[in-house]
């Protein structure tokens, strides 16, 4: 079955209109969300970054957000003729559920690809992306309840897995997680130090061989939050590594978030 891409952005549309006007005049919230990642992987001498920036108007309860945003993926290593990274900015609107009930939470996006470097590729210059999937977040801390007040160690667990439907990269499925279990220490007021033994695995509906790897990681962070801002730097060494001779090396990870 061939999506329609102009009856879900119309879909997607009327659904951003439509929660904005359901909702009470004093119970609408606009805010700014942003998330920036930048990887090094030195098996490749690559510098790989993602940024997003979400305006959103929420609802009362905010279960159900509809935003406008922005993302770009790039990297330092693409020319003409090599593409290591999927470079381009994508204007984008959708709308966001969160369930009540737990951590997951579901939503339908429709995106303009603009390629920011141009190489040789079946891609066009230009193209729309229906998204649509589910994602969950989860932190357990053991120990301490307030690990903002002393430098106390504590056990804790996170965990992120998300499943994506893309419309451009051939109306196909893409599955993602990780887990990490290890101890924080917050040796100064607003800082913490973890380490950590994480899980990775990733999967695809068409079983694509570089999309489908599962490893684990020793790994080590360093966090911190001012107000809505915050910041970690992190280094894991991968320690199990999939057939891909590539995740039996390293990386490095410098990101951002906030909330405005």
């Amino acid at each position: 079955m061939k999506f329609s891409e102009r009856n879900f952005l119309k879909t997607v549309c009327f659904g951003v209109v439509l929660s904005l006007l359901s909702a009470p005049t004093n119970a609408l919230a606009a805010s700014m969300d942003l998330y920036s990642q930048s990887t090094y992987l030195p098996k490749i001498q690559d510098v790989v970054t993602d940024h997003h920036i979400h305006y959103t108007a929420k609802k009362f309860n905010d279960s159900l957000k509809a935003y406008l945003g922005v993302a770009l993926s790039q990297d330092s290593r693409s020319n003409g003729s090599v593409t290591w990274n999927d470079n381009h900015l994508s204007p984008l609107i959708g709308l966001k559920l969160q369930s009540p009930a737990g951590p997951a939470a579901f939503f339908a996006e429709y995106r303009q690809t603009l390629r920011v470097t141009a190489h040789q590729s079946p891609q066009a210059f230009r193209e729309a992306d229906i998204r649509a999937g589910a994602l969950a977040y989860q932190w357990w801390q053991l120990g301490w309840d307030d690990m903002e007040a002393t430098p106390e160690v504590a056990l804790f667990d996170e965990s992120y897995g998300e499943a994506v439907f893309s419309s451009r990269l051939g109306q196909n499925v893409f599955f993602s997680g990780w887990s990490k279990l290890g101890l924080r220490n917050s040796f100064v007021r607003g800082f913490h130090l973890d380490g950590y033994l994480e899980g990775l695995a990733s999967a695809d509906r068409f079983g694509i061989d570089y999309g489908n790897l599962f490893h684990a990681a020793a790994g080590t962070r360093l966090s911190t939050r001012a107000g809505p801002v915050g910041a970690q730097i992190a280094a894991r060494k991968f320690i199990f590594p999939n057939r891909d001779s590539q995740t039996a090396s390293w990386d490095a990870q410098l990101s951002f978030s906030g909330e405005f």
